[in-house]
């Protein structure tokens, strides 16, 4: 029976109908598969023997191989490798730089030298030398003063009779100055581009014997005491290569 509690009422069902709502409200819940086996499983104590003793196959990944020590190598060493070794029974080779060979033989070489002797006499004891001063007090002419030369030159020759003597004795040297210059440069021209390319030959060669020597320097570092005092003086001239050059206001030791 209802009981009047205030404004509340209170009603009291039997225990068998309660029990059957609550049936009722477990079977309209909607539910879910399980997911614990999704879920790590946690290690018992027994399992963890089983793991230790090998009973049960444990993935692992894989580690490099680390580094062992070697009083003699450094990690950037020649021939190193991932595990600190060093095969010093063979080194690595060199590091080459192939850039030009020139291939010339001794029956070419004095042929060159044959005609480098014709052109310092040929050539050579006509031309001049001058100073750097007697080079900058010159007055010039350019490429855009040439025609006007040029044309001065010609105009001079169709007025030969009208100008003096002085002049016109003057005006007959330039024009040879003139068929000099126009057979001079031609040949100039061929001998700066030999100049030229002598020069890149030069520095290209020199570049092939530092690359090698500097891996080779390296190499022998590695091989150690077995080079002997050779090293040392190798060590000391290559120290002057790569001196650093006291900066700028700041006075050297030996001024100090």
């Amino acid at each position: 029976m209802p009981h009047g509690r205030g404004n509340q009422t209170l009603v009291r069902l039997p225990l068998s109908s309660a029990f059957r709502n609550v049936k009722h409200f477990n079977r309209s819940v909607t539910t879910f598969p399980s997911v614990s086996h999704q879920l790590p499983k946690k290690i018992t104590g027994h399992e963890k023997n089983l793991v230790k003793n090998g009973s049960i196959p444990v993935k692992t990944n894989s580690m490099s191989q680390p580094f062992t020590w070697s009083s003699n190598l450094v990690w950037n060493a020649p021939g190193a490798v991932w595990n600190g070794s060093t095969n010093v029974s063979k080194p690595t080779k060199p590091m080459t730089q192939d850039l030009i060979s020139l291939g010339i033989s001794a029956e070419d070489w004095t042929a060159i030298d044959d005609a480098l002797t014709t052109l310092e006499t040929k050539l050579g004891a006509k031309l001049l030398d001058l100073s750097v001063e007697q080079r900058q007090s010159l007055t010039k002419m350019g490429d855009k003063s040439e025609a006007f030369c040029r044309q001065a030159l010609i105009t001079g020759r169709q007025n030969a009779d009208k100008l003096p003597p002085d002049t016109a004795n003057d005006l007959a040297a330039e024009e040879a100055d003139l068929a000099d210059l126009d057979a001079l440069r031609p040949r100039l021209a061929r001998l700066n581009a030999l100049r030229e390319m002598a020069d890149d030959t030069e520095v290209a060669l020199g570049s092939d014997i530092m690359v090698f020597s500097l891996s080779l320097y390296g190499i022998l570092k590695a091989i150690g005491a077995a080079v002997g005092t050779g090293l040392d003086v190798l060590r000391a001239q290559l120290s002057t290569r790569f001196a650093r050059k006291p900066r700028a206001g700041k006075p050297d030791a030996e001024s100090k």
